[in-house]
């Protein structure tokens, strides 16, 4: 009845609104791994690309010396 929608909808509402926020997110990182890679391109070091950017020195590794992109397959809910 009216009271299952009513339940059914707030939950979707919320799942939308979690998914959004991870998109957003990864949608930001995605841009600083553009950054890092131009930022790499100028001589930076992996340590000084963390730090201008705000990000894990390790993350930072992996996107410059092996060459793993970010992508949107973490954006659904478990």
């Amino acid at each position: 009845g009216f009271m299952y929608n009513k339940k059914r909808k707030k939950s979707s509402v919320e799942a939308l609104s979690k998914i959004k926020q991870r998109v957003t997110h990864e949608l930001n990182k995605m841009k600083k791994y553009d950054k890092a890679i131009m930022l790499r391109k100028k001589g930076f070091s992996a340590y000084k690309i963390a730090e201008k950017l705000d990000l894990n020195v390790s993350q930072v590794k992996r996107w410059v010396y092996y060459k793993s992109k970010p992508t949107l397959r973490y954006c659904v809910i478990n």
